[in-house]
């Protein structure tokens, strides 16, 4: 895999705010396991994994993608 600030070894911005990662579970340009490296270095961050998507989970399955983004931000 290409370096890209995703899986680097650079400093991750620290965020305060809360952060929900909404991830295409069958994304193949960038897997659900960096997704799960990357919720790690976002403290409390909640990563949620859309079954039968992949890398644009917005347009290949946008109901449940608005269901999970409605959720994460109530």
């Amino acid at each position: 895999m290409k370096e890209c600030i995703l899986n680097s070894a650079a400093r991750k911005p620290s965020v305060k705010a809360p952060v929900t990662l909404l991830w295409g579970a069958d994304d193949r340009f960038t897997s659900l396991g960096v997704a799960r490296d990357l919720s790690k270095t976002l403290r409390g961050a909640e990563l949620v994994a859309i079954e039968r998507a992949g890398h644009l989970p917005q347009r290949d399955r946008p109901q449940e993608f608005v269901a999970r983004l409605l959720l994460a931000t109530r």
